[in-house]
């Protein structure tokens, strides 16, 4: 076995053991508290709105992640493409959430945080903006946030850029020629096109590209954990990133990882 493979397998070994251990995360319910129209929004809706986001942001991760890894396992690199997409976005909008709403915390702008920030997160939808007419008109008229947006927010966590990344997994996430030329091969020598029934599985794209979601997603998540005052949480999810990034072997995502001091 070459060094390659090796350390490829302990990649996807340690991501395996990561999804596992993310199921091990489990939340309570929260009791919402009371709003008072004539006061406005309170410190304590805020904390349950934002806890409201980043529950189901990090289990939406953990499935996607989880997905990804049933995927490799199946050798469909069209289908962890794809997924390492959905990761990015969900990773983004967790980031983009915290960059969002900290400030406004900060200086206790409570109905700001909630109506610019996490209504838009939780409740915004496109599709019920245009479909959704048997809904309260409160829901109806919420305007999401922009996942493009919310994908240049990231450029705050890593020291590079996030665009580029980004735009390279939407190509091979969509029917471009990124796609499209793994299944076909056209050349002087075939005098036509030569269809290939599978596409070659681009392992140590995905090898090196893991390790780095899933370090990014430690640093957020980690962050977003602690503006909703969640710190057991915070702590939980740090214990197994760097878990992760030791049995992952991956000195550039343990770099980056180490580099906010946790």
């Amino acid at each position: 076995m070459t060094i390659a493979s090796e350390t490829s397998g302990r990649v996807i070994q340690a991501t395996r053991i990561l999804c596992d251990q993310l199921w091990e995360i489990a939340f309570e319910p929260l009791q919402r508290p009371p709003y008072n129209p004539k006061v406005g929004r309170s410190k304590e809706e805020i904390l349950w709105a934002l806890r409201v986001f980043a529950c189901p942001s990090m289990y939406s991760f953990r499935d996607l992640l989880n997905g990804f890894i049933l995927a490799y396992d199946n050798r469909s690199g069209s289908t962890c493409f794809i997924l390492a997409r959905a990761i990015m976005e969900t990773i983004a909008m967790a980031n983009y959430v915290r960059v969002l709403a900290e400030p406004l915390i900060k200086k206790q702008r409570w109905d700001r945080v909630w109506r610019d920030v996490l209504e838009r997160a939780s409740a915004g939808s496109y599709y019920v903006l245009n479909h959704g007419k048997n809904l309260p008109e409160h829901l109806r008229n919420v305007l999401p946030l922009d996942i493009g947006k919310a994908v240049k927010s990231l450029d705050s966590v890593g020291e590079q850029s996030s665009a580029q990344e980004y735009s390279y997994l939407s190509e091979l996430a969509h029917p471009s020629s990124l796609v499209l030329d793994q299944y076909v091969e056209m050349s002087p020598t075939v005098r036509g096109a030569r269809f290939h029934p599978v596409s070659t599985f681009r392992e140590k794209e995905l090898q090196h590209m893991t390790p780095v979601l899933v370090s990014l997603a430690g640093l957020v998540y980690i962050q977003l954990f602690s503006l909703a005052q969640m710190p057991a949480t915070g702590r939980d999810v740090a214990k197994m990133i760097k878990a992760f990034l030791v049995d992952s072997g991956n000195p550039e995502a343990g770099a980056l990882f180490a580099s906010m001091g946790l």
